[in-house]
């Protein structure tokens, strides 16, 4: 999972190319990410370029929601 403003300098573009890489691997994976910022829309049709379907977009969330999701995810990268 990735949790954070989407932007350039956090380079969630490398993030998804990691991601797919590590799907061949584990195929049953999904990669969450919970969010927003200038970059969302870029990394959106990325992933649609790379037919990634796992990878899903949560939006912005509150703490507690957060900490939910946390709660599910196996990784986190930071």
């Amino acid at each position: 999972m990735f949790v954070g403003r989407v932007a350039p300098v956090k380079r969630v573009d490398f993030l998804i190319n990691v991601f797919e890489a590590f799907r061949k691997k584990y195929p049953q994976s999904r990669l969450l990410i919970v969010g927003r910022g200038e970059s969302l829309s870029r990394v959106k049709v990325l992933v649609n370029e790379k037919q990634l379907e796992a990878v899903e977009f949560l939006g912005e969330r509150s703490p507690q929601e957060v900490a939910e999701i946390y709660n599910i995810a196996d990784v986190l990268l930071l």
